[in-house]
């Protein structure tokens, strides 16, 4: 038996999962082709950011490991001396 959906239930999922039927102001072409290099440099250089930015929180979040790893070491060290 076919599934009955109503027409306001197709337009919310639509409009949630990015397909709705309203044309987005990112996606209209631009009016100059300098303004497009432009536009293209500058997503590049954003990326490029923040590619360096999630590098960086990526070492600092392995150097924090590495630290948490020895502290519950040493911890156990000491209460294994602390019991003799």
């Amino acid at each position: 038996m076919p599934r009955k959906t109503n027409e306001s239930t197709s337009q919310a999922v639509a409009s949630q999962n990015g397909r709705g039927g309203k044309p987005s102001t990112l996606q209209s072409p631009p009016e100059d082709p300098g303004t497009a290099l432009a536009q293209a440099v500058a997503v590049r250089d954003a990326l490029r950011e923040a590619a360096g930015k999630a590098n960086n929180l990526i070492q600092t979040l392995k150097r924090e490991k590495k630290q948490s790893r020895l502290l519950k070491s040493t911890l156990a060290s000491l209460r294994e001396i602390q019991t003799l």
